[in-house]
């Protein structure tokens, strides 16, 4: 449940004297509410919210990234965590404050000249022979294959002749077909039959009232400011502008000034950070800066391809030799149709020629052949003929040099034949850029795509620095920023109206010079969440942090604690006798289905293994509602339920009979039977049995009773 402070209008405030320590929320309706903390005297109390005074500001306010959920800094001292990705390792250093970001993927070798963001990187040799296949056998288009069905209602179980659909009804079965029906799921929460909506607005809670959920009021107090908390400094005196963080023994909190160096710089009056270096601050080392001159070095001719190359639209045909390349029509999309009506091989095509003679080819004259002849061509047709000796040896074909030049050399096209060449500087094989220069200022040509690299610095405790250029922004897109580090960033505004649009930026915090204020975008408008730098912390929990998962709960006396609260589950209190939770309420739905006659238990929520157990040394009554309903032909039953258990120890058993009661029923073998599971778990337990062929659907709302010794 959510924690709320006493409110209402300045009116009210002042005809009021709040208790020491009650808070007091004035004007919450208004753009900038205010909060009062009472000393048990004061009429209306004293305004706790006031400007000025040089307490803790947070170390961010939110952290936004295009197209995702913003990070918000809930409170004073807040962490935000960067988390390792896929390929992606963080390390940090306490000592520097610096985070490393490393990518450790490793992209696989390009072997093609296709590359792998054009749309022919997927052609690959195995579609090409499916597709080849396929296609060669003609345009199968033409050969009335099913190609689809027009209606739903061509299914032989579905039935949307006899009645026609209406909008937004869904298909239902009748037992025999699937025909249009109007659905009956509920689509807001005034349409439960167990809540009544009325008289509600912002900031108001649901609360329950004797079997009914009803509009209610948040009611709570806390502490004022956070100083008088336990773990924090005694006061705020010479720390204007300073930041809290948790002391160096994680024993509590202190502040903290923030110290930069060149090239950044901080602006403690105004709370920015900058960055004020440029290329020139960074050390070139051993990974060079990009420049033109440096690439056209290393090149020197051009040995590679790109997109002016070729000038019509297609797909790019390797020739015999190297360096050779031609456009071919793109038929791809008539092989992936032609391939895609599926295996052809048993359609009855011819296969294979092995009844035929080779002679029997058109192109194929074959006379008087003898052993180890060969097919050759002659201009016209394949005859048999002699084979004719040829070379073994690299250095005795026509278009290669006589002899093998020198180790290390890499064999190089001239354009009308070949010749040896020193690979080029940097190591590696191959030719093409292996390094680049030094350069002082390198721009790039196009995007930076740094693959599966990583951008570092080699210099001992070095920053990398981004610095648009102008009034431009580092934007990521809709990535997130990870980290386990730390994020500095200043998010001062000059002025209330030089506040970004409140719409675009939903969730962002942000400080105002001209009010000294702290502000937050929700929906379309800036709300005034704080006066000044302080921030307001609850002083009264005394609780310990729970585990994920769990809910804040109060005793109702000023005591609060982490609990598990499982899905179809809510129990109520109101005070104790004299320990947290000996006397409460609860109420509990259990779901089920059976699809025969076995007797099968029902659990909490429909979880499998929940179950509701009772305090120890407890008396429990249950008052229990069952129903069950027949999804095919509708029927089904209702029962109810009375009984007391008594928990000894751990060890439950029930005290007197169990009251049940058959309210209704369409067959007589539905059954339900509650008892005590002593054998195993001690726990309450719903075992429902059905019929066979028939599957029903079993709710049972239980509502509880419970004291403890």
């Amino acid at each position: 449940m959510a924690i709320q402070f006493k409110r209402g209008t300045s009116v009210n405030r002042t005809n009021y004297i709040p208790a020491a320590g009650e808070l007091i929320v004035v004007d919450v309706d208004q753009v900038n509410p205010s909060l009062y903390v009472g000393d048990g005297n004061t009429a209306g109390g004293k305004l706790a919210s006031a400007s000025g005074g040089g307490g803790v500001s947070n170390a961010f306010t939110i952290i936004s990234v295009a197209g995702q959920d913003p990070i918000l800094a809930e409170q004073s001292a807040d962490t935000l965590t960067f988390s390792e990705g896929a390929n992606i390792t963080l390390t940090t250093n306490a000592s520097t404050d610096t985070l490393t970001i490393t990518n450790t993927y490793s992209a696989p070798a390009e072997t093609d000249p296709i590359f792998s963001a054009h749309d022919a990187s997927n052609v690959t040799l195995a579609k090409i022979t499916s597709w080849d296949n396929a296609v060669g056998w003609g345009n199968h288009a033409l050969s009335s294959y099913l190609s689809g069905q027009n209606s739903i209602n061509a299914l032989i179980d579905v039935d949307t002749i006899t009645t026609g659909p209406t909008q937004n009804q869904v298909l239902s079965w009748d037992g025999s077909n699937w025909i249009p029906a109007t659905s009956t799921a509920g689509t807001t929460l005034s349409g439960l039959s167990d809540t009544n909506t009325t008289n509600a607005s912002n900031g108001k809670i649901l609360e329950y009232d004797n079997g009914t959920w009803i509009i209610g009021e948040k009611t709570a107090t806390g502490a004022t400011t956070i100083i008088g908390l336990s773990d924090t400094p005694v006061n705020y005196i010479s720390k204007a502008n300073f930041f809290a963080r948790v002391n160096p023994n994680a024993t509590g909190i202190d502040f903290r000034d923030l110290n930069a160096t060149l090239p950044l710089s901080w602006d403690k009056v105004n709370s920015v950070l900058s960055i004020s270096a440029d290329t020139d601050d960074i050390s070139e080392g051993s990974n060079l800066y990009y420049t033109d001159a440096r690439v056209n070095t290393v090149l020197g001719t051009k040995t590679y391809l790109e997109d002016t190359d070729f000038t019509s639209q297609g797909l790019m045909k390797r020739g015999s030799s190297a360096g050779s390349y031609s456009i071919i029509t793109d038929n791809s999309a008539s092989w992936d149709t032609a391939y895609g009506w599926g295996n052809h091989s048993s359609a009855g095509y011819l296969t294979s020629i092995s009844a035929l003679s080779i002679n029997a080819l058109s192109d194929v004259a074959i006379t008087s052949t003898t052993n180890d002849q060969i097919l050759r061509w002659n201009g016209s047709n394949w005859i048999n003929s002699d084979e004719v000796s040829v070379t073994t040896l690299l250095t005795a074909l026509s278009d290669t040099p006589i002899n093998y030049g020198v180790s290390g050399q890499v064999l190089s096209s001239t354009g009308q034949g070949t010749t040896w060449i020193d690979q080029a500087a940097g190591g590696g094989s191959g030719s093409g850029m292996q390094d680049v220069s030094d350069d002082f200022s390198p721009s790039l040509g196009g995007n930076l795509d740094v693959q599966t690299r990583t951008i570092f610095t080699s210099t001992t405790d070095g920053n990398i620095v981004v610095t648009p250029n102008g009034t431009g922004h580092l934007e990521l897109g809709s990535a997130d920023i990870i980290t386990t580090g730390k994020v500095y960033f200043g998010n001062t505004f000059t002025n209330l109206a030089g506040l970004p649009n409140a719409t675009t930026y939903d969730g962002m915090f942000a400080i105002a010079d001209d009010t000294g204020n702290i502000y937050y975008s929700h929906n379309t408008a800036w709300e005034e969440i704080a006066k000044g730098v302080g921030a307001l912390e609850l002083t009264d929990l005394g609780i310990v942090d729970g585990v994920s998962g769990q809910f804040l709960m109060t005793d109702g006396s000023a005591g609060f604690a982490f609990t598990n609260i499982r899905e179809g589950s809510v129990y109520y209190t109101n005070g104790n006798f004299g320990t947290v939770g000996d006397s409460k309420s609860g109420k509990y739905i259990y779901r089920g289905l059976t699809t025969d006659d076995v007797q099968t238990e029902i659990f909490i929520g429909g979880v499998v293994d929940s179950r509701l157990d009772f305090q120890n040394n407890s008396i429990n009554t249950v008052d229990i509602l069952v129903t069950c309903a027949k999804t095919a032909t509708l029927g089904g039953a209702s029962f109810k339920f009375e009984a007391c258990f008594k928990n000894t120890a751990g060890a439950l058993t029930l005290i007197g009979t169990v009251n049940k009661t058959r309210i209704g029923f369409t067959d007589n073998t539905y059954d339900v039977v509650l008892d005590a599971d002593i054998d195993e778990t001690n726990t309450m337990r719903l075992r429902c049995t059905g019929a066979i062929n028939h599957i029903i659907r079993w709710m049972a709302v239980v509502n509880t009773v419970e004291v403890s010794q």
